[in-house]
């Protein structure tokens, strides 16, 4: 993955969320996918979850191209499970929330990374109960121990929980964005 322009300034935003807008084509879901890699591949034990509407939606987009672009070296496939286990222990997961009865899918997690893919797509509502999901818990602890070990992991620690989306305009939830 090579970042374009614009793709690299979402990247490196110093901010815990950011948003990545725009027409169809200008590589939203790459650069979504790779954020979330980025964070998994250099914090250990991170979890980390991209989500999208529909199944379907998120194999496409997310799963089957990552699991060809994906070093694997880096990180390994669970097809039962649907999710790339990295080799420090971070999990990348995929998870669709079709509808508010889905939201129930994610009660309990503790989510340090979320990626929401065609946020627009998401109700205020939906967008909201995955915010009630990103904290840290005992892993603020861990990556400030980390960090002061590594300061290479300072940014990633500053941001985290680090929720990402990406959206083109409209949508159910254009407004609440």
């Amino acid at each position: 993955y090579t970042p374009q322009p614009r793709q690299l300034v979402a990247h490196m935003a110093t901010t815990d969320e950011v948003m990545y807008g725009g027409a169809a084509g200008g590589g939203k879901s790459a650069f979504l996918r790779w954020d979330a890699v980025d964070f998994c591949a250099n914090c250990p034990n991170l979890f980390a979850v991209i989500f999208r509407r529909k199944f379907p939606q998120l194999r496409h987009n997310h799963i089957e191209k990552l699991r060809r672009e994906m070093p694997k070296e880096l990180a390994e496939w669970n097809e039962t499970n649907k999710y790339f286990t990295f080799r420090n222990g971070s999990l990348l997961v995929f998870q669709h929330m079709e509808d508010k009865n889905s939201m129930e899918n994610v009660q309990g997690w503790d989510i340090h990374f979320a990626g929401v893919d065609e946020a627009g797509q998401f109700s205020g509502e939906m967008l909201a109960w995955i915010r009630s999901r990103m904290r840290l818990g005992d892993y603020d602890r861990k990556i400030r121990e980390m960090a002061k070990a590594n300061p290479r992991l300072e940014f990633y620690r500053q941001t985290l929980p680090r929720l990402a989306m990406a959206s083109n305009p409209g949508g159910e939830g254009h407004h609440y964005l």
